[in-house]
Formats: C-alpha cells, sequence, structure tokens
C-alpha cells in the first residue's frame, strides 16, 4: 500500500513537473514571439506575411504608418489601392505569377503614403518551405528607394544637359566653319573659275578659227584639259559648299540620301546600323556622306547592280561605314589611279587618309565592289545619342 502511494505521488509530480515545463516553455515561446512582433514592428522597413495563395495575413507598423490602412484593410484587398495607377497591373501581375510558380520576386514600384504622395519603394518576397518542399508561408520587405530614384533622375537629367550643351556647342563650331567655307566657296567662284572659264572659252573659240590642223589639235587638247580642270574646280566648290547636317544622326542622314540617291532606279537598298551611335565631329561626317554619295553614284551609273547594301558600325573606336553591291566588279587597281575621273576612288581614299582613316576596296569581275571607310572618333568627349 505504501509502495502503490510512493509510486502514485513520483508519477504525480512527474506529471506536475512536465506540464510545468511546458507551460515555461510556452511562456517562453510567447515571450519570443512577442519580441519578434515588435522588432518586425519597430524597424523602418515595411514587412509583410502572406498565406500560400498569398493572402495577406500580417502588415507591420512601418507600411501601416506609410499607407495609413490598417490590417483589416488589407485583409479586404484594399492594398491594391496604394499602387500607383502606371503600375497597378504590372505590380499585381508579377506578383501573381510569381506566387503561382512559387518562386521569389523583386520588382520596384510608386507606393501612395498617407498623405496621398508617392514614393519608390523596391518589394522583394520569398517563400518558405517546408520538409516536404511546401509553401506555408510568404515574407516580404519593401525598402523605400525614393531618394535613390531621384538622384538617378537628376543624374541622367545631367548627362542629357551636358550632350546638349556639347552639341550646340559642336552646332556652332559646325556653322562657322562652314561660313568661312561658303566664303571661299564664293570668291573661288567668283574670280579663278570665272577667270578660267573665260581662257578656255577664248581658247575655243581660236581652235575654231585655226586652220592648221596640228595647231588645232593642241588647241582642242588645251580645252580639253581645261574642262577637266573647270570640272574638278567646280565639284570643289560644291564640297566647300555643300551642308551636311551635324544636328541629326549620321545614319538618319546616310539613309536619307541613300534612298534619295536611288530613286528612279530598280536597285532595292538594305540598310543596317549596328552599334551605339554617336554624335560626330563635321569632318567625320561629311567624309562618310561624301564616300556614301560617291560609292551610289559609282553603282548607278556604272555597276549594273541589283541591290545595294549599306552599313553603319560604331565601335568603341572608330566609325566603319560599308557599301557593298551585287554588279558587274572590276578589276581593282591598288593605287586606285587607273579609273579616270568616273570612280572617283582616288578621291575617297585621299578624304579617309586626311582623316587618319582608311579605305579599302574589294571587287572581281563578275562577283559585285564592297567599299569599306573606317575612321576614328575625332572628338573623344562626342556624346552617346539616347
Amino acid at each position: 500500500m505504501v509502495l502503490s502511494l510512493i509510486v502514485f505521488l513520483a508519477i504525480s509530480l512527474g506529471v506536475i513537473v512536465r506540464e510545468g515545463r511546458v507551460r515555461r516553455a510556452l511562456r517562453e515561446a510567447r515571450a519570443v514571439g512577442n519580441d519578434l512582433r515588435l522588432a518586425v514592428d519597430t524597424i523602418p522597413t515595411i514587412v509583410w506575411i502572406t498565406e500560400p495563395d498569398g493572402a495577406v495575413t500580417f502588415m507591420n507598423r512601418a507600411w501601416r504608418d506609410f499607407t495609413g490602412f490598417s490590417v483589416e484593410d488589407v485583409a479586404r484587398g484594399r492594398w491594391v489601392e496604394t499602387l500607383h495607377p502606371d503600375e497597378a497591373e504590372w505590380v499585381q501581375t508579377t506578383r501573381n505569377a510569381a506566387v503561382a510558380a512559387g518562386r521569389a520576386y523583386e520588382l520596384d514600384a510608386r507606393l501612395r503614403r498617407a498623405d496621398g504622395s508617392y514614393r519608390w519603394v523596391l518589394r522583394r518576397a520569398v517563400p518558405l518551405r517546408n520538409d516536404r518542399g511546401e509553401i506555408v508561408r510568404w515574407y516580404g520587405t519593401g525598402t523605400d528607394i525614393d531618394d535613390l530614384k531621384r538622384a538617378e533622375a537628376a543624374l541622367r537629367d545631367s548627362e542629357a544637359s551636358l550632350a546638349e550643351e556639347h552639341r550646340r556647342a559642336l552646332t556652332a563650331r559646325f556653322t562657322a566653319a562652314l561660313a568661312e567655307r561658303t566664303r571661299l566657296a564664293r570668291e573661288i567662284h567668283d574670280t579663278l573659275l570665272q577667270g578660267f572659264t573665260g581662257v578656255a572659252l577664248q581658247l575655243t573659240a581660236m581652235a575654231r578659227r585655226e586652220r592648221e590642223p596640228g595647231t588645232v589639235a593642241a588647241l582642242r587638247q588645251i580645252v580639253g584639259q581645261a574642262e577637266r580642270a573647270l570640272d574638278d574646280a567646280r565639284k570643289a566648290v560644291w564640297d566647300l559648299r555643300e551642308r551636311v547636317p551635324v544636328a541629326e544622326s549620321l545614319s538618319v542622314s546616310l539613309q536619307r540620301f541613300a534612298v534619295s540617291a536611288i530613286a528612279g532606279t530598280e536597285l532595292d537598298l538594305e540598310f543596317d546600323v549596328r552599334g551605339t551611335e554617336r554624335l560626330l565631329a563635321p569632318e567625320v561626317q561629311a567624309a562618310a556622306t561624301r564616300v556614301l554619295r560617291e560609292c551610289i553614284a559609282n553603282v548607278v551609273t556604272h555597276a549594273v547592280a541589283r541591290s545595294i547594301r549599306v552599313r553603319v558600325h560604331y565601335d568603341a573606336h572608330d566609325l566603319e561605314l560599308s557599301m557593298s553591291d551585287d554588279g558587274k566588279g572590276f578589276e581593282l587597281d591598288p593605287t586606285f589611279r587607273a579609273y579616270g575621273a568616273h570612280w572617283g576612288l582616288l578621291g575617297m581614299k585621299e578624304r579617309a587618309s586626311e582623316l587618319r582613316g582608311a579605305l579599302t576596296v574589294r571587287s572581281a569581275l563578275g562577283q559585285g565592289t564592297t567599299v569599306v571607310l573606317r575612321l576614328p572618333y575625332r572628338t573623344q568627349t562626342a556624346p552617346v545619342l539616347a
């Protein structure tokens, strides 16, 4: 009997001790939970918790203070009212897709404050999985990045302002150079060119009056040379007076010219631009434009081609302009001096050399022609066009 009582008391005491431990553990767990909730409510970062299906079950004080909404408002789905109208659909679509796929997501969008203003907030959410890999909770945070966004916008505006300032300076310099070139062209036209034309006309008149065959042949040869010199001089005057737009990008200018140059022909044009476009110095843009003009004129006049392909490539240090046709081609003279005034390859090569560039030509009978012009960027501070 005594033994039984002792056993009973021992068992009862064990149960009491165990229950005390359990209660103490529960109190400690509640205390830890309260401490965690207090910590989450105290930190300035927005924190939320949702069920596996995305239903919101908790929003911390930072979120409530930021938006002015209560947890009950969130439970009724009013959190969508805090999204900026321009991004609301995108945010919900991104969130729902991530929840459905069970993958973490990150996005930045504007969130409405209690006072009605909007600030940029970076949202991140990750799933919590059990031992079987099933999602049991979603935990999310929201970090105010509005100041960072404003700083980035200010930097972009500053860079755009510098680019615009550079463009204006480049345009002013180009306008001044154009005015000087126009003055020189006018002087050449009004003096040297007109005088040389008069000499050529007098020589022509003398040749008509002369009866001695040898003298007539010599005079005609001199007149022919004079006429070719006049043609070269007129070309020089045209180059001096011709304006190459600098306010627009080179690719736009070249494409507009190429389309105009093949108008009325049956040529097909393929125009391709590669790399990050730049605002170029006037002399680079002028050289590229004139080389393309000469190339297309050669194709239209001599190549018997069906198509032309023009490619503008901006690489790290150089501009590359290439023009290919599928015409009859020709036998290439490495010196570029065997083609007379029709092809102008020597002139194109000289233009490239003046700017420390290079011009290469590939052609063969029946295999078309490819002309490649490479020019270094003349200004190290040339801005990138947006």
